[in-house]
């Protein structure tokens, strides 16, 4: 198994790696040696039907619902089932045997289609790989009751900038007991949650998106306890309350990078994404060299501050690129649970999770990778959570959502449906919104909604049973619609995305019809300054 392993490990192709991961699978289940040789005789085979095994192995990802050693051992058996299926063909393409595997399954809405499409499986079917369904149909109707009472199902989400939103000291900066004061004017608006944008400890060169401690509330907005008073507060009130979450990056500044970039290898040494010699460039991505002991690059995810965490790569083409189940970063995994776990005990209720689809490196349109990355970590949260709630950055409600994900947001990408409805004009880049006037909003732009839904209504449709997706009024990356409607215009746009599918996200000033202002750039924000 590992000679197999090592030499597949040489090449690249994404069904190579793919392989090298079902035999690490398989290393951890308890094979005899005549029963391993077998194995990878077997994985030799059908390697050569490239085309075949892709899909097979993309579709045991999509289908790989369980987490830890043991459902790995699981996982490594359902692949070995649907890779004898395609060299023996004595069953269908489509194949059932995974949704009556005696694992944990985390993602309750994929649990739910798979148990209609199951209900048509034969009885042969079942007994030929001698496995019980893990629940029957009353159970599953009683899984859609409880998740109907989800909280999120209906909730009205109120965003806040802390930097600019109260004040309670006098010292020009907004901060956590400044929130508390406010939260029953929040109420009172009938949102019943907060989304907080990063609070975290930060040398805020891009605005707590480069968060130097995960664990710790940045000084200038309060402590750990103020947070604590805050949820409690707001719990009091009926209000749930979401912190921002950055996965895929740190500050320069935090202590995993600092150890991370000593020549000496330790702990932290894999944490990061690092090139193997101080002169090499970053396969197409932007990196960094020359500023730490360690004969090296980095790679940088936006900011020159911002080095990108190791979750792996999907495409390999470099020694230095890990899997995605290398012991780094299956490591780097487990460090965000705990932060995550961390703030839930602290008394928040979820997270907004920022660029959620950027973990894993090389891992195309498709992002089959890092959903799988997020499968492992919500999964793992959700079932000592239950009660949490995650929002992703994706605008991608079919990944999203079937990933763990409970949201994913609508975003305003220039020329897309949501663009249409509110904004599409020049200048937005450059803190200059003009040419307005061709949103479907603006009373005499003569602009269809089909816009907007002939991009919306196909992506709802597929996705709306797995979660929700969100509108928004506005966020801290976008200008605020009130640079192009009219408090008119503003009302009706309100109005109609406040009654559309989804969670709506009120952005604090909104409600009043806040102006956008052309500002100098502030803690990295250029043309975004101006709605912060």
């Amino acid at each position: 198994l590992k000679d197999y392993r090592e030499e597949l490990s040489k090449k690249h192709s994404d069904i190579d790696q793919k392989i090298c991961d079902i035999l690490h699978y398989i290393e951890l289940c308890e094979t005899d040696d005549n029963e391993a040789a077998d194995l990878v005789e077997l994985l030799r085979v059908c390697r050569e039907n490239r085309r075949d095994i892709k899909d097979e192995l993309q579709r045991i990802e999509y289908f790989q619902t369980g987490f830890g050693t043991n459902a790995n051992v699981t996982r490594a058996k359902q692949a070995l089932k649907s890779i004898k299926g395609l060299e023996t063909r004595k069953y269908k393409p489509r194949k059932y045997e995974e949704l009556f595997e005696n694992c944990v399954l985390k993602d309750r809405r994929l649990q739910r289609e798979d148990l209609h499409r199951a209900a048509h499986v034969s009885s042969d079917t079942k007994q030929r790989y001698s496995v019980e369904p893990t629940f029957d149909e009353k159970d599953g109707e009683e899984t859609m009751a409880e998740e109907k009472k989800a909280w999120w199902k209906e909730a009205v989400i109120y965003q806040i900038y802390p930097r600019s939103f109260m004040d309670s000291n006098g010292d020009g900066i907004g901060d956590l007991p400044g929130i508390t004061e406010k939260l029953p004017y929040v109420k009172s608006l009938g949102c019943n949650a907060l989304w907080i944008n990063p609070c975290f400890d930060s040398p805020f060169k891009d605005a707590g998106y480069d968060v130097r401690d995960y664990k710790k509330i940045a000084p200038r907005y309060g402590t750990n306890e103020d947070m604590a008073q805050l949820c409690r507060r707001a719990h009091a009130l009926g209000v749930r309350v979401l912190l921002d979450l950055v996965p895929g990056h740190t500050s320069e500044e935090h202590e995993w990078f600092r150890k991370s970039g000593e020549a000496e290898p330790n702990e932290y040494s894999g944490r990061y994404i690092w090139t193997d010699h101080a002169f090499a460039g970053g396969d197409g991505m932007p990196f960094i060299g020359g500023e730490y002991p360690r004969s090296a690059t980095y790679i940088i995810n936006f900011f020159k501050c911002q080095p990108a965490l190791n979750y792996g790569y999907r495409e390999r083409r470099e020694r230095w690129q890990q899997s995605i189940t290398s012991p780094d970063a299956l490591a780097t995994r487990e460090a965000m649970k705990d932060v995550i776990r961390f703030w839930l005990d602290l008394g928040c209720d979820g997270f907004r999770v920022d660029m959620a689809e950027s973990l894993v490196k090389n891992d195309g349109t498709e992002k089959l990778a890092t959903m799988e990355v997020w499968r492992d970590i919500l999964g793992a949260i959700h079932k000592e959570y239950p009660d949490a709630a995650f929002v992703s950055e994706w605008n991608h409600p079919d990944k999203a959502l079937r990933c763990g994900f409970d949201m994913d947001f609508y975003l305003n990408w220039q020329g897309n449906g949501y663009n249409w409805l509110m904004r599409n004009y020049d200048g937005a880049m450059d803190s200059n919104p003009h040419n307005i006037g061709k949103a479907y909003f603006c009373k005499n732009s003569g602009t269809g909604i089909d816009k907007f839904l002939d991009e919306y209504l196909p992506t709802y449709k597929a996705t709306h049973k797995d979660g929700l997706w969100c509108f928004i009024t506005c966020n801290h990356d976008t200008i605020r619609p009130s640079a192009g409607l009219t408090v008119e215009e503003l009302r009706l746009a309100y109005a109609t995305l406040f009654t559309l599918p989804g969670a709506p996200f009120v952005y604090y000033g909104d409600e009043i019809g806040m102006r956008y202002l052309p500002l100098p750039t502030k803690e990295g924000g250029y043309f975004r300054t101006g709605s912060r």
